[in-house]
This record gives structure tokens, C-alpha cells and sequence, in this order.
């Protein structure tokens, strides 16, 4: 194995563990309520780990299957994790069996495809499902993508996830241009792109975290950084030059924007 391999390795098995930090939350609180995560992530990176192991064993590369296996034993326990922790949610229910029955029924094709196949058609038509499936897993968080712009809320993306992964990419890039190995150069420019543009979700949410609430029509200057409460916006919170303002978290609250950077409490 080359210093490169050995590295890509090290950092590919540290990127999935990093992706298990969610769950830590899960744990403590015993419920997936709270909006911060879901289980299609884990299962597009089960299936791309899958499907990678598929194709680098009739590739016969050691280091890919390496990676691909660590990737698969942990995220198969962060599924097993979040559907013990859903299953007693009866919205949940539905849901994780139908993303379950798709991943099974998708693996199960590409396997039995393959099988029919000869040598040379299996290895183009499993690489190319493992593309797929592998660029599909690096944008799979697009819904807390989404949630966090809409929200204004940088906390809910994790700045370690995506900088583990952006630097994963680079190696693995590199490695790719070295042995001149099309899918690895283009599976990592993909996750690349990415890290970066969560990256640059982060940030531009991280430099715009003061904000301006209106109460008892008095403008004050407040934080947005508090744990989302389910289904609802993150409470406001004391800035260092104003009183504390106390928000029942029991009760619903919803925050209507009024104009830039200015916005207005409604109580239900």
C-alpha cells in the first residue's frame, strides 16, 4: 500500500465515525424528535458501502474494500441505532420501512445484474452504481441543507462532518490522478463539492448569527444558537449587551420575517 492509500484509509474510517455524532445526541435524549437527523443519510452511505464492496472485490482492490467494509459495519450500527430509537414513533414507522425495502430491493438488484454479467460488463455496470450511489450519499443531508437556511441556524450542521470529508476527498482525488482512476477522480470531486458548499452554508450562517428580534415593538439584538425545539424555530437568546429574554419552550413559537435580519415573535 502506498502513503497515500494508507492515509485515505485512516481519514475515510475517521470521516464515518464523525458521521455517528448525531446519534450521540439521539442517545442521551432517547428520541429522534428534534429535526436534526434522519435515516436516509445512513442508508445511502449503507448502500454505496455495499455496492463498493461489490465492485473493488471483482476489482480485486484491497484498500477500497478496506474502506468501504469499515463504512458498512458502522453505518449498518448507526441504522440499527436510530430505527431502535424511532421504531416507538408511530410517523417514524412508515417511513424507515419503506427507505429500509428500498435499500434491500436496490442491493438485490445490483447483485443479481451482476451475476448475469461477464467479467468486463459487471465491473462498468457495478462502478457505475457504486458512482451513483456514492454521489447520491455525499448530498443525502440536503434536507438540513435546507432546514438550516431556512431556519437561519448554523448549529445545525456540524463543521467537523464536512471538513473530515472535504479532506478525505482531496487525498483520495489525488490518488486517483496519480493511478489514473476515473471514478475515484470523479467521486471525489463530487464529495468535495459537497464539503464545501456545507461548509459555505455553515459559514455564511455562522457570520450572520446576530439578528434583531422585535418585542413589545423594542428591538433587540439576540442570538439564534439554541437546540431547535421539534417542529419549531430555535428559541431567541440573550446577546451580551441586553436582559435574558425567557421564552416558554412549551409553548408554540413561530419567528415571521418582517424585513432583513428583522423579525417578529407570535405566540400560538
Amino acid at each position: 500500500m502506498s502513503d497515500l492509500e494508507i492515509i485515505g484509509t485512516i481519514t475515510t474510517i475517521f470521516v464515518f465515525l464523525l458521521q455517528g455524532i448525531p446519534l450521540l445526541r439521539i442517545v442521551q435524549q432517547g428520541t429522534v424528535e428534534g429535526g436534526r437527523q434522519k435515516l436516509s443519510p445512513f442508508l445511502w452511505t449503507l448502500l454505496s458501502c455495499i455496492v463498493g464492496i461489490i465492485h473493488y472485490s471483482h476489482m480485486q482492490q484491497v484498500t477500497f474494500i478496506v474502506c468501504n467494509g469499515g463504512g458498512f459495519s458502522l453505518h449498518l450500527l448507526y441504522t440499527l441505532l436510530f430505527i431502535r430509537y424511532a421504531w416507538h414513533l408511530p410517523h417514524k414507522r412508515k417511513p424507515i420501512a419503506i427507505w429500509v425495502a428500498a435499500t434491500i430491493g436496490v442491493v438485490s438488484f445490483v447483485v443479481v445484474v451482476a451475476e448475469m454479467m461477464g467479467d468486463d460488463t459487471r465491473k462498468i455496470f457495478t462502478g457505475f452504481c457504486f458512482l451513483v450511489a456514492t454521489i447520491a450519499r455525499y448530498f443525502s443531508p440536503y434536507w438540513l441543507w435546507k432546514r438550516a437556511l431556512k431556519w437561519k441556524d448554523y448549529s445545525l450542521i456540524d463543521p467537523a462532518v464536512p471538513i473530515g470529508s472535504g479532506i478525505n476527498c482531496c487525498i483520495w482525488l489525488d490518488y486517483g490522478i496519480v493511478y489514473i482512476l476515473p471514478y475515484t477522480v470523479l467521486i471525489s470531486m463530487c464529495g468535495l463539492v459537497a464539503a464545501l458548499l456545507q461548509i459555505g452554508i455553515y459559514i455564511y450562517l455562522y457570520m450572520g448569527r446576530h439578528t434583531y428580534a422585535i418585542m413589545d415593538d423594542i428591538p433587540v439584538r439576540c442570538y439564534r444558537t439554541d437546540p431547535v425545539p421539534y417542529r419549531f424555530y430555535p428559541p431567541l437568546r440573550e446577546s451580551s449587551d441586553i436582559p435574558y429574554i425567557y421564552m416558554d419552550p412549551n409553548r408554540r413559537q413561530r419567528y415571521v420575517r418582517r424585513r432583513r435580519d428583522h423579525y417578529k415573535v407570535k405566540m400560538d
